[in-house]
């Protein structure tokens, strides 16, 4: 199939009869989050196009969709995720042959303010929201092990049994699943390990490690609840995610004196300097504390 715009002609590595199924191959081979993620932002890209096909789509139509989302209210974050996913398919579209012009390469994606340190809860208020939690035994080992790992939601929701073993020291070694099809091993303490194993009573090895009230797997809906009821309980007067633990894990590990490398390794980060943010968004010491004033 040939992509054609004016007199440009461009060879097609695949067929694609449709905007529905060039994102279809764009999202192929994604995890099930990323997709549902992926589609929902392009959705709103092609409600704005009212119509328009990605091939006609130009640099004007981007930029008057990033002028709409903000014109919306929507959040910063969320300018930017739909955006970069709209910079994401027109790229592939365009490697693929299926667009004959990459119009959205020109547009660039605002960083934004880097509010992670907003976003890092101290110790204190960790131990507030586990040990002042009102709620089952299940839910408040939910928060030890978020927080114990570092994992993401879509990681924790999918661990099963299976992929568990126990040290003879009793520590618990887990592989996790994560972004990217990719996996990352990681050790749990014998004391946390033990309140864990205490949750298995039976189940198969298929069975998910966190299960619900019927047996099956938590969702991400009802471990963001858990989370944001434990943050209201401990007096955080902030909207409290499951990833803030995440941030949590990260700093308060780094401060204590693990290895930067080690922190990269447990988190998942392909990149060394997505984990090194974290130094800097807590730091131990600034200029300003060796002045005389």
């Amino acid at each position: 199939m040939l992509a054609e715009m004016g007199s440009i002609q461009i060879a097609s590595i695949a067929t694609v009869g449709s905007d529905q199924q060039l994102i279809d191959l764009w999202l192929h081979g994604k995890s099930a989050n990323t997709q549902q993620a992926y589609r929902r932002d392009i959705e709103y890209f092609l409600a704005f196009l009212e119509g328009k096909a990605l091939q006609a789509v130009t640099l004007n139509d981007v930029q008057a969709f990033d002028a709409a989302l903000k014109q919306q209210g929507y959040s910063e974050g969320t300018v930017k995720r739909r955006m970069n996913a709209v910079k994401s398919l027109m790229k592939y579209g365009h490697d693929l042959g299926a667009l004959a012009v990459n119009a959205a390469k020109p547009f660039k994606v605002r960083k934004g303010a880097d509010r992670l340190s907003e976003r890092i809860l101290t110790e204190s208020q960790i131990q507030r929201m586990i040990h002042s939690f009102k709620g089952s035994e299940r839910d408040r080992l939910i928060l030890k092990f978020l927080y114990a790992t570092g994992c993401r939601v879509s990681e924790l929701v999918s661990l099963t049994w299976q992929s568990c073993k126990t040290w003879d020291d009793g520590k618990g070694e887990l592989t996790i699943h994560g972004k990217g099809d990719k996996t990352r091993t990681i050790l749990l303490s014998a004391e946390l390990w033990g309140e864990v194993l205490q949750l298995r009573q039976g189940r198969s090895l298929k069975d998910a490690v966190f299960p619900s009230r019927k047996g099956n797997g938590l969702t991400r809906a009802q471990i963001n609840r858990i989370v944001a009821k434990a943050a209201d309980q401990a007096g955080i007067d902030k909207a409290v995610s499951p990833h803030w633990l995440r941030h949590a894990h990260a700093s308060h590990s780094l401060k204590r004196g693990a290895a930067l490398n080690l922190v990269q390794k447990s988190l998942g980060h392909s990149r060394l300097d997505t984990t090194a943010v974290y130094l800097h968004a807590s730091p131990e010491d600034s200029s300003g504390l060796y002045l005389v004033l």
